[in-house]
Parts: structure tokens; C-alpha cells; sequence
């Protein structure tokens, strides 16, 4: 399954008559092929109940995407499940329910590799705030089994930063170079979530100060909105657009931020879905 310069919006809405669901939890773009490859690449989706991405198992090449306004009380840019390898990087998530991109391992299938994807240089912007489960939501997640890495990810204004559980293949998810913003003590407080095992590394920029460390975005005021009073979950309704959609924002980093020239660069990406994505 490949998707190209797609706009996908609006999808996953409640049906009626003789069209169902599946199992009440739609979802805009499902994927449930551990032998298949699925590409996403230069696309936006926008809008849905739950996850936007849905992946059973396959290789996967999701690069260059918008993901915005996703989840109403819960869902994650991608929702990725056992066997599923590949690469989630180059992409802008804003305004998520609960996390940008997600990986476990549940659901294992006998004879078929478990979830390795790497994430990385990936600005995930605004999320986590409308996920209703205490502890849960934010950036990156890496849980049940799931093995992998996360690089060069930009972490802004997000509930949580980066969360790996400690039932996840901890000793093969490898991870540095993170640049962590936050508007709020609140925010600062959790770059690393409490019910995680992920540590600050070497590579990674963080403060301990609220608004400290600037990304320097060419157009966007991450001041905007007040997250001291509202540090979430925070219902759809009182989510203005500018905090949940790009709209004229430019997440572009002016030359003086501190991000540029800091990524990790020792690693290629290798998804195994890369050498069908010169198809026109």
C-alpha cells in the first residue's frame, strides 16, 4: 500500500445502516499486513476519533508527513503494533491527542520479526493534552516488547517526552540527540515520563527552567497559550486552532537555534520499504 501527496481528513467518524466499524475504533489509514510493506510519504491527514495510522506488522517507510488534530480523547499520529519495522522520520505532529508516533510488540505473530522502527528527526508539537489515562501521552513511546531507535526528535510544549517502559525491549532501543522546549514547570518536569525508564543522554538539549532553550521557529509563538492553566488533559473545546493545527506556522528553526547541527548522524535508514518508494 503506498500513499503519496495524499490529504487525508476528517476520517473515522461514526457510521449507521448496514457499514460498521471495526470494533467501534475506526481509524483513517489501517494497515494489517505482517508479510506487506506500507509507504506514507509527503501526505497530511487530518482530524480523526482515534489513531489517524493504524499498522498490524509490515515494513514501513512513513516519511515527510503532517499529522494534525488527531485523537478526540485518545489516539497516536501512528499506532504501530508486532512486526512492524521500519522507519517514522521527518514528520510534523501537532496538536495529538496522546503521543506522535508509538511502537509495541503486542499481538506477536509466530514467525514474524518483532516491532524495531526508528524514529527520528521528527518535531512533535502540542501533544498528549487529550489523553484521558493519568501518565499516558505525549511524544514518543516505546512499550510491550517494542525495540528500536529515537534521534534528532524536536519535543515542544508536549505532555510527556519520551517514554519507554520497562516491558518494552529495553536492552535494543537505542536513543540520544532529543531537544526538549517547555513553556510550563509542569512541562519541564516531565520531558522524561515518570513511568518510564528513559534517561537524558549526552546528546540532548533540555533546561530546567520553563521557556528556556528556544527552538527559534521562523513562525510560531510557542507562548501563545497558557499550559500553568491549563496543564491538561484539556478537552477539544478549549484547544484553540493554533494549538492543535499548523495554520500559517512556520516550524522551520531560524538559524540561531541551538538545534541545528546537533542531530546524530551514525545511522541510515534501512526499512526494507525504501526500495519500492522511487515508484511514481
Amino acid at each position: 500500500m503506498i500513499l503519496k501527496w495524499t490529504h487525508i481528513e476528517f476520517g473515522g467518524g461514526a457510521t449507521s445502516g448496514p457499514v460498521k466499524t471495526l470494533s467501534g475504533r475506526p481509524y483513517p489509514v489501517f494497515f494489517q499486513n505482517p508479510l506487506g510493506i506500507f509507504v506514507l510519504e509527503d501526505s497530511w491527514i487530518y482530524g480523526s476519533v482515534d489513531d489517524p495510522f493504524r499498522i498490524l506488522g509490515g515494513k514501513i517507510a512513513v516519511l515527510r508527513n503532517t499529522f494534525e488534530k488527531a485523537g478526540y480523547q485518545g489516539g497516536e499520529a501512528m499506532n504501530a503494533k508486532a512486526g512492524t519495522i521500519g522507519d517514522f522520520a521527518y514528520n510534523l505532529c501537532v496538536g495529538i491527542a496522546t503521543n506522535g508516533p508509538k511502537l509495541s510488540n503486542s499481538g506477536v505473530i509466530a514467525g514474524v520479526p518483532g516491532s524495531n522502527v526508528r524514529m527520528y528527526n521528527n518535531t512533535i508539537i502540542n501533544c498528549g493534552y487529550r489523553r484521558l489515562a493519568a501518565g499516558r501521552g505525549g511524544s514518543i513511546n516505546f512499550e510491550e516488547g517494542a525495540a528500536g531507535m529515537a534521534y534528532n526528535n524536536l519535543i515542544v510544549n508536549c505532555r510527556f517526552g519520551l517514554r519507554i517502559t520497562s516491558d518494552a525491549d529495553v536492552q535494543n532501543v537505542k536513543y540520544n540527540n532529543q531537544y526538549y522546549y517547555g513553556s510550563s514547570a509542569g512541562i519541564v518536569g516531565q520531558f522524561l515520563a515518570a513511568d518510564g525508564i528513559a534517561k537524558f543522554q549526552s546528546g540532548d538539549i533540555y533546561s530546567a527552567t520553563a521557556k528556556d532553550n528556544d527552538p527559534q521557529f521562523y513562525g510560531y509563538d510557542l507562548n501563545r497559550f497558557d499550559f500553568v492553566a491549563n496543564p491538561g488533559p484539556i478537552t477539544v473545546s478549549k484547544q484553540p486552532p493554533y494549538l492543535v493545527t499548523v495554520g500559517a506556522a512556520n516550524f522551520r528553526l531560524q538559524a540561531a537555534s541551538k538545534g541545528l547541527g546537533k542531530g546524530n548522524t551514525n545511522f541510515t535508514q534501512d526499512s526494507g520499504a525504501k526500495e519500492i518508494t522511487v515508484l511514481p
